[in-house]
């Protein structure tokens, strides 16, 4: 039973911190108008969804060790039908957001004049075509004959089927989103490293091209606000500084290939006292890609402080 509670707790724990970051996110200006960031909303308001449906329907079913609204065996009342394509709707969410947020990291690198054009408008566009596409493949994926026909295990499964989605989530979602996560950090390793190389002096020196100093330095800075840390060209003594910041995307890819690795082997041995308490903590691991993007990213870090101290500006 202590287990049960541990885990309430930490889901508590999970919504408070993807709450703050959100609402951080969505009360600075300049993180709002970023198309990273607002992915990065989107993929917290998911993690929060998802947490705190399993806080409303898992917690209470484990405490009264009876399912709390599951009427039958074939999950047909219809809030038990709504937890559960309303929580893979939401890891699909997660996991398209973070593909998201890849795309636009490859973009504010190579691409700075197109993702400077980029707007707050069409990265709303772009939210609203992920929550709609993840609908979509929860529908597909639930029913092979969808979208013609619905199945009549339209919001279920049997044991025939192989639990699809549960296996799916459980077992690759994480290790997608781990490489995912391990990729960005690699390329804000790089984005770093080319910032500090670069010296005032080239700036300087550069009045009579085309293209303005200041200029210059405006878009790479919206490159860079972009792509997840606000950071100008910097000397090449702080770049252990800098890889710091951007060594964030490689610590939360850990955590999430850590919690895939819990799932993979301790389902095996859930007889097992130890096995099922780190089942229990797993949720840990993912929740805190929360930490790691307040500790690492310096952007975040100071909107969350702003919020917290209710600072209008930086």
């Amino acid at each position: 039973m202590s287990l049960v509670y541990l885990k309430a707790l930490m889901c508590i724990w999970g919504i408070f911190w993807n709450v703050l970051i959100v609402a951080a996110i969505l009360k600075d200006r300049v993180l709002r108008n970023s198309s990273t960031f607002l992915l990065l909303s989107l993929h917290f308001v998911a993690c929060t969804v998802d947490v705190g449906s399993r806080l409303v329907f898992d917690v209470p079913s484990e405490i009264l060790n009876r399912p709390l609204f599951r009427l039958s065996v074939n999950y047909d009342d219809f809030p038990t039908k709504l937890f559960h394509f309303t929580t893979y709707s939401c890891w699909f969410i997660q996991l398209y957001s973070l593909i998201a947020i890849a795309g636009s990291h490859i973009l504010a690198v190579y691409g700075t004049l197109y993702y400077a054009r980029f707007t707050q408008k069409k990265t709303i566009f772009a939210i609203i075509g992920i929550v709609f596409l993840s609908m979509l493949s929860v529908c597909y994926l639930w029913s092979p004959e969808f979208p013609i026909i619905f199945h009549p295990e339209f919001w279920g499964w049997t044991e025939e089927r192989n639990k699809p989605l549960v296996n799916f989530f459980f077992y690759l979602n994480y290790v997608v989103q781990g490489i995912v996560f391990f990729c960005l950090g690699l390329t804000d390793i790089l984005i770093v490293y080319k910032l500090s190389t670069i010296k005032e002096s080239v700036f300087s020196n550069e009045k009579s091209a085309t293209v303005a100093p200041a200029e210059m330095m405006q878009k790479m800075q919206v490159s860079v606000v972009n792509s997840g840390n606000m950071m100008a060209p910097r000397k090449t003594s702080r770049v252990s500084t800098e890889l710091k910041v951007s060594i964030n995307f490689i610590i939360v890819s850990m955590f999430l290939l850590v919690q895939t690795l819990i799932y993979n082997i301790c389902t095996l041995y859930e007889d097992n006292n130890l096995c099922l308490f780190l089942l229990f903590i797993a949720p840990i691991f993912r929740g805190s890609k929360c930490l790691a993007y307040m500790v690492s990213g310096s952007a975040l870090r100071n909107a969350i402080v702003n919020l917290i101290l209710c600072r209008k500006k930086f």
